[in-house]
Formats: C-alpha cells, sequence, structure tokens
C-alpha cells in the first residue's frame, strides 16, 4: 500500500524507515565511540565532541534543508539525505585521526538534518485534515525513537573489541536500504 503525497514522498513504511535510520546511523556507534577515542587526551571531552559536532551541524543546515524542502521533492531530498550519511558513516572507518571523526561526523548531522524537514513537510502536506497532520508527525517522531532506541543495542550487540567496523556497516545497510525504498 503506497500513497504518494504531494512531493512525491511515500507516506507508508518507507517514510517512517528513513526517520528511524537516521536515528539508528546516529546511535548505532554510541556504545563503541569511547573505546575508539580512547587514546585521545581526554577521551570524555572527544566522545562529547562528537557528539556535539553532530548536533550542531543539524542545527546550523536545518534552516538551509527545510528551504530546499520547498523547492525540491521530498523524496529526493530524503534519499539525498540518507546516501549523504551512508557516505559520511563509512569515513568513521577510516584512519582514526581525530579530525576524521569530527569531520564525519559533523558531515552525518548535515545531511541528516536534510531528512527531518523533508519528512514533515511531505507529511504535514499529504494530510487530510488537522488530526491527521498531527498523527503523521506523531509517527515520523515514533519512528525515530525506536531508531535511537534501538541503535545502541545494536551497535553493542555487534560491536568486537572496540570496533567501529560491524556498527557502522550495519548503519549503512540500513540507510542505503531506507534511500532504495524512497
Amino acid at each position: 500500500m503506497t500513497v504518494r503525497a504531494p512531493g512525491g514522498i511515500v507516506n507508508t513504511l518507507p517514510a517512517l524507515a528513513a526517520s528511524a535510520a537516521v536515528a539508528l546511523a546516529y546511535a548505532v556507534v554510541l556504545p563503541v565511540l569511547p573505546t575508539v577515542v580512547a587514546t585521545a587526551q581526554s577521551p570524555a571531552r572527544m566522545t562529547a565532541e562528537l557528539m556535539a559536532v553532530y548536533s550542531a551541524a543539524m542545527v546550523v543546515t536545518a534552516p538551509m534543508w527545510g528551504r530546499a524542502s520547498r523547492r525540491l521533492p521530498a523524496h529526493q531530498l530524503v534519499r539525498l539525505s540518507l546516501l549523504g550519511q551512508a557516505v559520511a558513516m563509512t569515513m568513521l572507518l577510516w584512519p582514526s585521526v581525530t579530525t576524521m571523526l569530527l569531520f564525519a561526523r559533523g558531515l552525518q548531522g548535515v545531511f541528516a538534518s536534510a531528512a527531518l524537514p523533508a519528512l514533515q513537510t511531505a507529511a504535514s502536506h499529504a494530510a487530510t485534515s488537522e488530526g491527521d497532520r498531527s498523527q503523521r508527525l506523531a509517527n515520523l517522531s515514533r519512528a525515530a525513537l525506536v531508531g535511537g532506541l534501538f541503535g545502541p543495542g545494536v551497535g553493542g550487540a555487534i560491536e568486537t573489541d572496540g570496533d567501529l567496523t560491524a556498527p557502522v556497516l550495519i548503519a549503512v545497510a540500513v540507510l542505503v536500504l531506507a534511500a532504495a525504498a524512497q
């Protein structure tokens, strides 16, 4: 069952999968990051910086993506977001130089901030009533919360010896599959 909303995005499982994928990709590496940055001068500070750069990138670039969501079809913007995040996630596998980790995590935040405005705009446009709009937006939020809930569990369950490879590859696979569904 697929119902295309104005702007072309599918407002069923693919939109919810995209919302969940964004959150899962953020959270899947959380259990491993302290081990990855253990050799940093201040591992706790480095972990905090990696989380902060992602969020700061989202805060700074979300308005730009919001404007883009008015001009581009939502499904294209969501697909760009998911694939951009997949590329940024693979950069986490490059040599663990502090600046590369920060750049990759920031780039992931830049692309992550594109999905949310596009998904919310599409959900709002597709709504047939105020109650329907509220339900669609709540469903997107719920999907993101599920991704954020399962991300650390998946990352912790599949990591081996503080290696980011397995969690990153799982996140990349989820992001690419969600992008393909758009």
